[in-house]
């Protein structure tokens, strides 16, 4: 790795985040996340074996994907299950991975996470089991991502480095650059701060390589979050500003919303409140425009708490009020019940200082 002081690493950072941005017109691969369910699964269709118990199972398949893009993913589980029980009857190992790579993310997007795990232990197994290079780098990487977000961020490590190994072998950028970010992540759940930010400078470099865009732009919003845990802000708000760039170029509205929310914080922890303030009402009205509820919600979260913080409590309570409609309106019940009570306090909390002043006239 060539060393540079910090000042010309987020120089030579910015330059080639711009000169990629600038050669958009070539071809890409946006597919950063595993887990985007309105992909096809690379099951081949009747792929020769026309047999009564391939054609159910294929069937099964193409039932879940409609499922899925009609909204209905319990459904799709259902259906998933009931094809994959087939393939383990006709030993279709390759087909059996890829049910469970499907049911992985299913499971993850339903919450369900001792399931997704399961799941995405299986597709791992799997590829192991059939030499499948490629699909071990992104299996690790996924089981990953499930363990981070489980809060194991040691176990997630450990699982993204063996990943790591694999792709360096078989010289796989894109799989070198997500497996150090997933290290990095890891490293920052465990509070090794400089650890992660060398992880993730060594990511984002693989990634520009691979033309890897969207995996670049949430490894500069997680080599952001390395930077506010050592209460570097500005060096923070220079790796977000590049991961909005990039997310906002590939449509990644969860990553834009990632940038704007560590922007806000960067310049809020740098006492640029005017800024902070900006990114906080960008990132609601980018998560309005995309019409995400999830995003909206969390949006309207941190705006209010901003406010909280400022001493506003009027703007407070209005923000606390259509978070209740959201969570109302998506169904979010743990978060609805959350805002109603933070709702109540505050208005209780509004009510003893109005009173106070009437008895101090």
């Amino acid at each position: 790795m060539i060393h540079m002081s910090r000042p010309q690493q987020i120089k030579y950072t910015l330059l080639a985040s711009a000169v990629a941005i600038a050669c958009w017109g070539m071809p890409l691969s946006l597919s950063g996340k595993a887990s985007d369910l309105n992909r096809q699964l690379a099951i081949p269709i009747n792929n020769g074996t026309l047999n009564a118990q391939r054609r159910q199972a294929d069937q099964y398949v193409s039932e879940g994907q409609a499922q899925v893009k009609a909204g209905e993913l319990k459904a799709a589980a259902e259906s998933w299950q009931a094809a994959l029980a087939i393939y383990r009857q006709i030993k279709d190992m390759q087909a059996q991975g890829e049910i469970y790579e499907a049911l992985g993310d299913l499971y993850a997007d339903l919450e369900m996470f001792n399931e997704s795990e399961e799941a995405m232990r299986r597709r791992l197994g799997i590829a192991r089991e059939i030499d499948d290079f490629q699909g071990q780098i992104f299996a690790s990487n996924a089981l990953a991502e499930m363990l981070l977000r489980r809060n194991k961020p040691a176990e997630a490590g450990q699982i993204a480095a063996d990943g790591l190994l694999i792709a360096q072998d078989v010289k796989n950028a894109k799989g070198i650059g997500l497996s150090l970010s997933n290290m990095g992540r890891a490293a920052n759940g465990i509070r090794e701060y400089d650890r992660a930010l060398d992880y993730f400078e060594r990511a984002v470099q693989s990634q520009r390589e691979a033309q890897d865009f969207v995996g670049q732009a949430r490894s500069q919003n997680y080599w952001g979050d390395a930077w506010r845990g050592v209460r570097n802000y500005k060096e923070a708000a220079g790796a977000y500003q590049i991961g909005l760039l990039l997310a906002e170029r590939v449509k990644d509205n969860a990553t834009v919303d990632h940038a704007l929310e560590g922007l806000a914080l960067s310049y809020e922890g740098q006492g640029q409140s005017g800024s902070a303030l900006r990114y906080l009402s960008d990132r609601l009205a980018v998560a309005q425009k995309a019409g995400d509820g999830r995003l909206e919600l969390r949006a309207l979260r941190s705006l209010a708490s901003y406010y909280r913080r400022n001493q506003d409590l009027l703007q407070t309570e209005k923000l606390y009020g259509q978070g209740v409609l959201v969570a109302q309106r998506i169904g979010a019940k743990d978060e609805e019940l959350f805002l109603s009570r933070q709702l109540e306090d505050l208005r209780l909390r509004l009510s003893l200082q109005r009173s106070g002043q009437l008895f101090q006239r």
